[in-house]
């Protein structure tokens, strides 16, 4: 998968990232509602095991306008009938509506290119600003599952309009 949105690209990740990946990841804030703080070893193994999986769990998100890695997005297979969306940003550029942008974003390529009839959003129940996030995009909060607020959205695959075949990279556009 390889998405652009006006400011961000959404690309695989690269070993090379790491140093950038653990700046996000190392701050305690950023941490604050997921797990502690990662150590730069545990950043690099991160990547290893969750973005060069085939395929990826999560995904390098780059600020274009920087050419750098703030952060990560997650999309993966939830269960049979359903894809995971998520997103971990630093703490620089929380508050400029990025994480709304990337779930637009990913809401439109799963209309087009998945094969998920929803979409869902895990988080802290405390976690209140993805859930304001996760209702102005359609999702419906369905409780805490498993000590996490689920929120769901429907994929109306009617929308489909593009190619679902990969390119020469396996990515699909």
């Amino acid at each position: 998968m390889r998405l652009e949105t006006k400011r961000t690209l959404i690309r695989k990740f690269t070993l090379s990232d790491v140093d950038e990946l653990h700046k996000v990841l190392s701050n305690p804030k950023v941490m604050e509602y997921i797990e502690e703080p990662y150590t730069l070893e545990k950043t690099k193994e991160f990547i290893i095991q969750a973005g060069l999986c085939n395929p990826p769990l999560v995904y390098a998100l780059e600020l274009k306008s920087a050419k750098r890695v703030i952060g990560h997005v997650i999309y993966r297979k939830f269960d049979e009938k359903s894809h995971e969306i998520g997103w971990i940003i630093d703490q620089d550029h929380w508050g400029k509506g990025l994480a709304d942008e990337i779930t637009k974003e990913i809401i439109s390529y799963s209309k087009r290119h998945s094969d998920a009839r929803s979409l869902v959003i895990e988080c802290d129940p405390a976690q209140r600003t993805t859930e304001k996030i996760a209702l102005k995009n359609g999702f419906t909060d369905e409780g805490i599952v498993d000590g996490l607020r689920l929120f769901r959205r429907q994929v109306n695959r009617r929308d489909k309009t593009q190619s679902t075949k990969p390119d020469q990279n396996g990515d699909v556009q």
